[in-house]
């Protein structure tokens, strides 16, 4: 271990797609750091000036960030650079989501509940954005559609 680095955490960032009848893909994210070196990068955020846009009624998926974060100094990176991560240092980052395709108010409800069960779509979005509400299924831990009170917000948003 020359130069070991610290995978503090990463993986999908939920609620960061883009909202339409077939959703974006979610942002990934996470946060590292060297481990008592000084570590220099070099990276590309596509997506931080023009996030991936929404198309034909579907919503934007999150904007790409990259920030280092020393002691309490919060610095916000540009797009596309060469950095140095000094021992002490960590770097924040998000990659873009992508757009969504359509009318959120047509995604069928039970892929709504699928993305919510996955842990990428909070359940106040899928009612508040999809007008799907949810309820708790027989399967311990799991939520599924309840059909009334979805038609119902549904019928009152369109």
């Amino acid at each position: 271990w020359m130069y070991p680095i610290v995978i503090e955490r990463r993986g999908v960032l939920p609620g960061s797609q883009g909202f339409g009848e077939f959703e974006g893909a979610p942002a990934t994210g996470g946060v590292f750091y060297p481990l008592d070196h000084d570590m220099t990068i070099v990276y590309a955020a596509d997506g931080t000036s023009f996030p991936p846009r929404g198309v034909l009624g579907g919503g934007d998926g999150k904007e790409s960030e990259t920030i280092k974060l020393r002691a309490s100094e919060k610095i916000v990176l540009p797009a596309f650079s060469e950095e140095t991560i000094e021992d002490g240092a960590r770097i924040e980052f998000t990659a873009c989501g992508g757009g969504g395709y359509g009318d959120p108010l047509k995604r069928d409800p039970k892929r709504v509940a699928a993305t919510v069960n996955r842990g990428w779509l909070s359940r106040e979005d899928a009612e508040n954005v999809y007008c799907v509400a949810l309820k708790d299924a027989e399967d311990a831990g799991l939520l599924m559609v309840d059909e009334v009170r979805t038609a119902e917000l549904r019928s009152t948003r369109q």
